[in-house]
This record gives C-alpha cells, structure tokens and sequence, in this order.
C-alpha cells in the first residue's frame, strides 16, 4: 500500500505583505491575486500565493517585479518600488528653465539636470546666478527663489 504525505512547505508573512500595501507610495493592487493561508495560520500564506501590483499616474518601476509573489523558501519575491522618471521639470516663479538634459536610467536610478535663471530684475535669494537643479527618482534638489531686486 502506497501513502502520500504533504510535504509541509514554508509560509510568508502576510503583516509583511500588509506593511507594505498599506506603506508604499505611488503603488496600487490590480485586485488580481491568490492568497492562500497556510493551514492553521491566518498570519501566513502558502507559497505560490501572489498579488499583483501597478504604479499609479506617469511612475515607473525600478524595483522588483509587479507580480509579487511567495516563495518555497518563506520569503516574497522583491516588492516593487515606483518613483517619477524626472520628466516633468518644475516651473518656477519669476524664472525660467533651459538647458534641460535628457533623462537618464541607470542603477534603478532615473535621473536629469535642468538649468534655472530668474527674469530681469529678479535675483535667486538662495542661489547665485544660473543654477543648475538635478533630479533623482522624481526628487528636484531646492529650485531657485527668484525675487525683485
């Protein structure tokens, strides 16, 4: 007579899972997903469960993947992580942009450059001159403050 035993495989937290629907920004669920509790725990899921993710409005992934899902060995596969991608360049009062680079992707990293000057009868109070700005990730460093001389 031959028997079949389950071979108990390990679980995923799911307050982990929870943390981070509930702590990431610009990242929503698809309402596509398989969770599946371990059997006897409502704090673990099975491996194989999995939910999907999308970025919210013009951001982009440079984390893990989309699909995240539990692994045989207890762990999620690598949540996503979704940032700006420097496209929009912001407008400033009494100033102009120019110069702008082209956005690059490297390391997970987007990344870009604009140049600030302030109109005529303007000076920047916090910073000299042209002022080069630089964005990572969709984070501009301070914008210039240009005010009447």
């Amino acid at each position: 007579m031959t028997t079949t035993t389950a071979i108990p495989t390990a679980g995923c937290s799911f307050a982990l899972l929870q943390n981070f629907t509930q702590t990431a920004t610009g990242i929503q669920t698809t309402g596509q997903s398989s969770l599946l509790y371990t059997l006897g725990s409502s704090s673990t899921v099975q491996s194989g469960s999995y939910i999907m993710f999308s970025c919210v409005g013009n951001l982009v992934n440079v984390g893990g993947s989309l699909n995240v899902t539990c692994n045989k060995n207890g762990s999620w596969s690598q949540f996503p992580q979704c940032v700006s991608n420097c496209n929009d360049i912001p407008i400033i009062a009494n100033g102009y942009s120019s110069n702008a680079t082209a956005v690059t992707y490297s390391n997970n990293t987007y990344q870009r450059k604009v140049c600030y000057t302030c109109n005529t009868g303007y000076v920047s109070v916090n910073t000299p001159g042209q002022s080069w700005v630089s964005c990572t990730n969709g984070v501009w460093g301070p914008l210039p403050v240009c005010t009447c001389m």
